[in-house]
């Protein structure tokens, strides 16, 4: 693997924050990188806290911009990250508040203190930077540098999907400190390529002071990591989706077969593994039925929802057969209990709030 140095000006950091009376012990990141464009990420934060506390926030940015060199001329690029499938092993609650999607993990009224782990995971989508004619860049900030406390060890693992036999066809750039002061890693034991060709390891020599943080950029063959859409889910109401497809399915299947959709609308029926999705659009008497199919894990869900409920439904297109649109691999990210105002477009929609 080649190694290049490719400095970034300014980034918008992605922070883990709580009050005074703890640090971090270790904090280790494992990033999956998806042939689709799409990465998957757990996050494990090993906390100890010195003083009572309830838990732990994790704040992740969804829009800003960075200035990269690229062959000794600077780049701005504009990224636009969107997340899904949030969860952690504690009690959760996930909102967006002020261009992040902020996460609560620990129990209200419950507090602890000593090593408590943390476990995060979620996929990523917007991480790419495409704009570049002869490569496509992958730019992530595993540990940003809003922290207040310290981070004794750090380490993460980047595996890479199986089309990319040998790590050769990857230029990678490491860097770490505060913002305005970063140092690069470009050799050195710092970094190792696992055997298989198929995995990129880092372990930070030393720790993290407050404010300190670690970046990574990638640098791709182009068209090496399908971009599809910048791989960000389409929002549409279920009757607009449904009328498309009414109108002309083979241009619509061209369009969203396999893309990644928020779907939103009123159910009007539940199944066992399937809600019915439908609309009433501005008084207007029009009618459209959207298939939601869950999987097995998730159809427990299904219990805790209503007929009349509004919801938003990010799932797969998998086209149309007969009068209904089917969507699988379904997840809920948006309920509210219907007051007859009509449904309407859920604003950021990030997760489930009960």
């Amino acid at each position: 693997m080649k190694k290049i140095v490719l400095s970034i000006l300014f980034f918008f950091p992605i922070i883990l924050f709580a009050g005074p009376g703890f640090y971090i012990k270790d904090y280790n990141v494992f990033l999956e990188i998806n042939d689709d464009g799409t990465i998957d990420i757990h996050e494990k934060i090993l906390a100890h806290f010195t003083e009572e506390k309830q838990g732990i926030f994790r704040k992740m940015p969804l829009k800003g911009s960075m200035q990269v060199l690229i062959n000794e001329e600077w780049n701005t690029y504009f990224w636009d990250w969107e997340y899904s499938d949030i969860h952690t092993d504690k009690e959760t609650k996930i909102w967006n508040e002020d261009g992040y999607t902020i996460i609560r993990m620990g129990t209200l009224g419950k507090y602890i203190s000593g090593d408590i782990e943390y476990n995060i995971y979620y996929r990523v989508y917007g991480a790419y930077f495409t704009e570049n004619k002869e490569n496509d860049y992958l730019y992530w900030v595993v540990i940003g540098d809003g922290w207040d406390v310290r981070i004794n060890s750090v380490s993460f693992t980047v595996n890479f999907p199986d089309k990319l036999k040998v790590l050769e066809n990857i230029d990678y750039s490491i860097q770490y400190g505060a913002t305005g002061s970063q140092k690069s890693v470009i050799s050195g034991s710092d970094v190792e390529e696992n055997n298989d060709g198929q995995s990129l390891v880092y372990n930070h020599t030393g720790s993290l002071n407050a404010y300190e943080g670690i970046k990574l950029l990638l640098k791709l063959k182009k068209g090496l990591i399908l971009q599809n859409q910048n791989n960000k889910a389409i929002t549409i109401s279920a009757i607009e989706l449904f009328n498309v497809y009414n109108a002309n399915q083979k241009k619509a299947n061209n369009y969203y077969l396999g893309k990644n959709l928020y779907v939103y609308g009123c159910i009007k029926e539940i199944g066992d593994d399937y809600i019915y999705l439908m609309i009433n659009e501005s008084g207007q008497n029009k009618t459209g039925w959207v298939t939601c199919y869950f999987s097995h894990e998730d159809s427990e869900i299904l219990a805790n929802l209503n007929t009349g409920d509004l919801i938003s439904i990010k799932g797969v297109c998998k086209g149309k057969e007969g009068y209904i649109v089917n969507i699988e691999k379904a997840i809920i990210i948006y309920r509210e209990i219907d007051n007859n105002s009509g449904p309407t477009k859920p604003k950021n929609p990030v997760g489930i709030d009960d």
